[in-house]
């Protein structure tokens, strides 16, 4: 009987499968159908959102990206459930939309990837939580850029000074402290806020900005950095040592002032899955950066101070 009943069952499935397919509409290709598509190889800008069972969120930046003219959107999908890959699949339907398919590969990997794939002339990285109202802020970066031939990259959430960090004599890793714009943790990092996302003071430059958004000038990142260092995968303050890299590079770093509403679109879901993975990452990889860099401070400090001095 049971052998029956499941016969029985895949009948039913088989019968259901010919329907689908008999039913679906062929069309022919054309190369005017391909032609209409208006596909563009080299854009001005590509948007990329970074993105883990977050399609909702992605879907509603989507509809606002689109109305840029003379760009390009790349969502990576970085291992979500089939719902969230589907429901992204069928909404980025756009001759210059893609969807990069990545397997909990996270930022470091899938953004360099992604900085790869991209054709435009600057390149936005974006997460799928948080939200802005209109798009001047796109237009602002690309002021900024053509003012600034050597400007690669530029942030629009935080600007920081890295500074030498304060030690005791247990030398464990202490509580995270912000006073006034000094954030800290003993024996581990400290950092001076020069700027944020939501004071509009024009271009400033900083050691280094925070993700996201985050914008590079795709040709210098390509022919000068070449790539996010893989050695900080799969997250945590590869943002830092990419800009810090590109100052001794004789590039320059700047922010301005996005006025993108952080977290508007709920808990990001590289954040919700990767609490514990983020602390071991935070430690780790900050001790790279100052391994790296930490000796390089005051060079740098004056570097960017003389940037600002000369605008």
């Amino acid at each position: 009987m049971l052998e029956i009943s499941y016969l029985r069952m895949i009948d039913r499935v088989l019968k259901k499968l010919r329907r689908v397919f008999l039913n679906k509409k062929v069309v022919q290709k054309t190369y005017d159908g391909w032609k209409r598509k208006n596909y563009r190889h080299h854009p001005n800008v590509s948007f990329v959102i970074q993105s883990h069972n977050r399609s909702e969120n992605v879907i509603q930046l989507v509809e606002k990206l689109r109305q840029q003219p003379d760009s390009e959107i790349i969502v990576i999908d970085d291992g979500s459930v089939l719902e969230h890959l589907n429901r992204l699949g069928k909404h980025l339907n756009r001759a210059n939309e893609f969807v990069l398919r990545c397997n909990d590969l996270y930022e470091v990997i899938t953004y360099d990837r992604a900085l790869n794939l991209a054709n435009g002339n600057y390149v936005a990285l974006l997460q799928d939580d948080d939200d802005f109202d209109d798009l001047t802020w796109v237009g602002e970066a690309i002021h900024y850029f053509e003012q600034d031939p050597l400007l690669t990259i530029l942030g629009g959430r935080d600007g920081a000074n890295l500074l030498p960090f304060d030690v005791d004599n247990t030398g464990l890793r202490g509580e995270f402290v912000m006073e006034h714009k000094v954030a800290y943790r003993m024996n581990s990092f400290k950092l001076h806020m020069i700027a944020d996302g939501l004071s509009s003071v024009g271009l400033t430059y900083v050691q280094y900005a925070n993700r996201a958004p985050m914008w590079f000038r795709r040709t210098q990142f390509q022919t000068v950095l070449k790539s996010i260092d893989i050695t900080f995968a799969p997250f945590q303050w590869d943002d830092a040592e990419v800009c810090m890299r590109a100052w001794i590079n004789g590039l320059h770093v700047g922010h301005y002032s996005a006025r993108f509403k952080l977290g508007k679109l709920g808990t990001g879901g590289m954040q919700i899955w990767n609490k514990d993975l983020h602390h071991r990452q935070d430690e780790v990889n900050i001790r790279r950066v100052y391994e790296t860099y930490g000796s390089k401070l005051s060079y740098l400090n004056a570097l960017v101070k003389q940037c600002n001095q000369s605008r």
